[in-house]
């Protein structure tokens, strides 16, 4: 236990931060990449995309911190976890509802760097580790891919008022600099709850 609360409490409240925190940080990222002009396409692929990351970055990197491998399995299945709902039930669901429309160039391209992620996954799972040189490797593809999108997509402006924070720069850096710290302290309560629960 944590303060005298309940493991289960706590693993709730983990959760309920990092999603609070996660989504404070793509609000607040958004607002300030439309502040600078920054393409839409981009702020999507780039800042969602890593922004509602975050919350599994920060359990990961907090299960690594306590060197515990029940903490390390629970991360790295939160992971996986994660992806698997996100491909088979969200977009599952948004092909359900009609909310997709026909693929185009730059979603098989992305298509196709989901099945090289999914490989790396799997080519970790065969060898039986998952090496320092596949992980270097994996971040180094992803910002070769963000560098080719950067440079072949066409570029659009992105619209400020996508976020939903209100006001200016100072409440968006507020907004980003909180969400940290909701992501910092849910994964703390995720992992200790979870290793009790477990």
């Amino acid at each position: 236990m944590m303060g005298g609360l309940p493991d289960g409490v706590l693993l709730c409240v983990g959760l309920i931060l990092l999603v609070f925190g996660g989504e404070a940080v793509v609000q607040g990222s958004m607002k300030i990449a439309g502040h600078f002009g920054m393409p839409s396409f981009l702020v999507g692929f780039t800042l969602v995309a890593i922004g509602t990351s975050l919350p599994e970055l920060g359990v990961v990197l907090n299960a690594l911190n306590r060197g515990t491998q029940e903490s390390i399995d629970l991360a790295v299945g939160g992971v996986v976890g994660s992806n698997i709902a996100n491909v088979m039930l969200v977009l599952s669901i948004a092909m359900i509802l009609g909310a997709t429309s026909r693929p185009d160039k730059n979603l098989r391209e992305d298509s196709l760097m989901l099945l090289v992620a999914t490989g790396v996954i799997l080519g970790a799972t065969l060898l039986g580790e998952f090496p320092v040189w596949m992980g270097a490797l994996s971040i180094v593809s992803m910002g070769a891919y963000f560098g080719y999108i950067l440079k072949t997509r066409e570029e659009d402006s992105s619209d400020e008022g996508e976020s939903w924070i209100p006001g200016g720069m100072g409440i968006a850096s507020i907004a980003f600099i909180g969400g940290l710290i909701l992501v910092k302290y849910g994964s703390d309560f995720l992992i200790e709850g979870g290793e009790g629960v477990a």
